[in-house]
C-alpha cells in the first residue's frame, strides 16, 4: 500500500494507531480516541532553554479517561528526531515542537481543545536553568519545526523523511510507541557559594598590646572568682532549702501558714503549661503525617471517573445486545435472577424493549460491589476495604428510603468511618492499579466477566464474538473498580441513590444512581445532600 503524507502545523493534532496516522486540526469541539491509539498534542517552546517535560506530560493528566505517557517527541532542525526523549527534562532552541503521547485503554471522547490549552498554559523554557545530565535519550535539541506532515506505512516499516524550512516528514511507526513511563528522578544541582573569612589584625605598637592582654586576663580571674562563688551561695541554698523542706519538724509543725500561697499554685500552672506545649506539638505532627493520607478529590475528577464509568456500561450494552432477539421465557431469565435478585430481572418477561433494564441490571450489579452492599468475597474492591463493612451492615448505598450509614448510631461514627477508610487505603500496599493489585479482585473480575456474558447470552447480537463481549465487560469491571476505591478514600463519604428526586414514577425506569455527598471532608452531615451526578431514567 503507498505510504500517505498528511501535512500538519506545528499546532495540529497527530492521530496514530494500528500502523495509520491521521490529523486532528481546528481543534474544535471532541474527538472519539479509539482503544489502542494515541494522540499526539504539540507544545511549541516559543524560548531556548530547558523544558520541563514531565510538566508538559503531567499536564494532559486531569482528563482521566486519559493517560499521557514518556517518552515524548521533538522536531529537529525543520526535521522530525526518531530518537525519543525520555529525561523529565531537554535543552532546546526557540521554536522547537515537542509532541506528547495521549492514550487510553478505552474507547472515549477527547476534548481536543482542553488539550491544546493545558499545554498553551505551560511556562516556556527556562533560559537561565544549567542542562541535565548528558545522555543519548537528553541530548541537546536544537532547531525550529513550524509544520509537520505525517506518513504511514500499512506494514508498519518507516518510511523516508523529507524535510524544508516549513514541514516536517514524520513516520507513523516511529509514533507507534507502547504505552508505558520511561520517566527518570529530575535532579537540580545546587549552586555552592562557599563564603572565606579573613582575620585582620591592625598594626599596633607591642606594648599596647601586652597591656590590653594583661588586663583582659586579670578581668577574667576576677569575673571568674566572683562568679564561681555566686553559684556557690545559690547552691547551697538550694540543699538547704531541700532538706528542712522535706524533713517533719517544729518549723514545719508549728508554722505551716508560712509557706506563700504562690508555691501552692506554681505546680498545677506548671502542668498546664506542659500540657498545652504538648498538645501544640501534637498537632503539628498530626498536621505533619496527614498531608501523606489521601486528600480530597476534586468534584470534577470523582464526576468524571463514574460518569465515565456508566457511559461504558451503556455503550457495552447497546453495542452488543438487542432490545428483543428472541422469546423470553422464565427459564431465560434464571442465571441473571441468581447473579441479581431482585424485581428487574422479572420485568425482561414484559417488555419488548430489553435494553434499558440490562442496562440498569449491570449498573445496579457493578454498584453494589463497588458500594460495600455485596459479599466481601465477590466485592469490586480489596477484601481489605470490604471485610470489617460486611461484618456490620456498613454500605453507601441507598434506594431513599434507607441509608447502610444512619443505622450505626454510635457517637462519633461517622468519623470514624471516614478516617479509617482514609487510613486503610494508605496503608493498604497499592490499592489503585487494579491490573497489579490483590488477586482477589483480579479473580472477581474473571468470574464475573464471564458470569454476566453467560447471563446475558439470550439478548446477545449476531456477529459479536463471545470473546469481545467478556473482554470489553472485564474492562468496564476493572473501571468501576478503580472508580470504587478512590470513592472509598475519600474523607467525605458518598452514597450512590436508587431514587428519583424529580418523582418519576408509573413506567419509568432508573437506569442509573445518582451520587450524593452526605457527610463533608470532617465527618459532618451536610444539611441537605450533594448532588454530583443527577439519576438517569428511562421509559420501559
Amino acid at each position: 500500500m503507498a505510504d500517505t503524507t498528511i501535512t500538519a502545523g506545528a499546532n495540529d493534532i497527530i492521530y496514530t494507531g494500528a500502523n495509520i496516522a491521521s490529523l486532528i486540526s481546528g481543534h474544535s469541539g471532541t474527538y472519539t480516541l479509539s482503544s489502542g491509539f494515541t494522540l499526539y498534542v504539540p507544545f511549541t517552546n516559543a524560548t531556548a532553554g530547558l523544558v520541563d517535560v514531565s510538566s508538559l506530560v503531567g499536564r494532559l493528566d486531569p482528563q482521566t479517561t486519559t493517560t499521557s505517557y514518556f517518552p515524548v517527541y521533538s522536531a529537529i532542525n525543520g526535521s522530525f528526531d526518531s530518537t525519543p526523549i525520555k529525561t523529565p527534562s531537554v535543552n532546546v532552541s526557540a521554536g522547537v515542537v515537542i509532541w506528547v503521547p495521549v492514550t487510553s485503554s478505552l474507547a472515549t471522547l477527547v476534548d481536543v481543545r482542553t488539550l491544546i490549552s493545558s499545554l498553551s498554559a505551560s511556562p516556556p523554557a527556562s533560559p537561565n536553568t544549567p542542562p541535565g545530565p548528558s545522555s543519548a535519550a537528553s541530548s541537546q535539541v536544537a532547531g525550529t519545526g513550524a509544520s509537520t506532515s505525517a506518513q504511514s506505512v500499512a506494514s508498519g516499516d518507516t518510511s523516508g523523511t523529507t524535510t524544508s524550512t516549513s514541514q516536517t516528514s514524520i513516520s507513523s511507526s516511529n509514533l507507534n510507541t507502547p504505552v508505558g513511563s520511561n520517566s527518570a528522578t529530575e535532579t537540580s544541582p545546587t549552586a555552592s557559594n562557599p563564603t572565606s573569612s579573613q582575620n585582620l589584625a591592625s598594626p599596633s605598637t607591642p606594648a599596647i598590646g601586652a597591656t590590653v592582654a594583661e588586663t583582659t586576663f586579670i578581668g577574667a580571674v576576677a569575673g571568674g572568682v566572683i562568679g564561681g562563688l555566686i553559684i556557690g551561695v545559690l547552691i547551697g541554698a538550694l540543699i538547704w532549702g531541700l532538706c528542712f523542706r522535706g524533713r517533719p519538724g517544729p518549723m514545719a509543725a508549728t508554722t505551716p501558714s508560712t509557706r506563700d500561697s504562690r508555691d501552692r499554685k506554681s505546680l498545677p500552672t506548671v502542668v498546664a503549661k506542659e500540657k498545652g506545649a504538648r498538645e501544640v506539638e501534637g498537632a503539628a505532627v498530626a498536621t505533619t503525617w496527614r498531608k501523606h493520607l489521601p486528600q480530597e478529590k476534586d468534584d470534577h475528577a470523582i464526576i468524571r471517573e463514574f460518569q465515565s464509568m456508566f457511559v461504558q456500561i451503556q455503550l457495552h450494552v447497546e453495542g452488543f445486545y438487542g432490545p428483543e432477539v428472541g422469546k423470553v421465557s422464565k427459564r431465560t431469565v434464571e442465571p441473571i435472577e441468581r447473579l441479581a435478585p431482585g424485581q428487574l430481572p422479572g420485568l425482561l418477561l414484559h417488555t419488548k424493549d430489553a435494553l434499558p433494564i440490562l442496562e440498569a441490571i449491570l449498573a445496579r450489579w457493578i454498584v453494589q460491589r463497588i458500594s460495600l452492599r455485596s459479599d466481601a468475597k465477590y466485592s469490586l474492591l480489596p477484601i481489605e476495604f470490604a471485610g470489617i463493612p460486611e461484618q456490620n451492615k456498613w454500605h453507601m448505598e441507598t434506594d431513599g428510603r434507607e441509608n447502610g450509614l444512619a443505622a450505626e448510631s454510635r457517637n462519633g461514627f461517622s468519623q470514624a468511618f471516614a478516617e479509617w477508610r482514609v487510613l486503610t487505603g494508605f496503608l493498604l500496599p497499592n490499592p489503585a492499579p487494579i491490573h497489579d493489585g490483590t488477586v482477589g479482585v483480579e479473580a472477581n473480575i474473571a468470574r464475573a466477566a464471564s458470569a454476566l456474558t453467560q447471563a446475558f447470552a439470550p439478548w446477545e447480537l449476531p456477529g459479536k464474538s463471545n470473546g469481545d463481549r467478556t473482554g470489553s465487560l472485564r474492562v468496564i469491571l476493572q473501571l468501576a473498580s478503580k472508580a470504587g476505591i478512590l470513592l472509598f478514600t475519600q474523607p467525605s463519604t458518598f452514597m450512590f441513590e436508587w431514587s428519583s428526586r424529580a418523582g418519576a414514577q408509573g413506567n419509568s425506569l432508573i437506569v442509573t444512581p445518582a451520587l450524593l455527598r452526605r457527610l463533608d471532608a470532617s465527618g459532618k452531615p451536610l444539611r441537605s445532600a450533594q448532588v454530583l451526578i443527577e439519576p438517569r431514567v428511562s421509559s420501559i
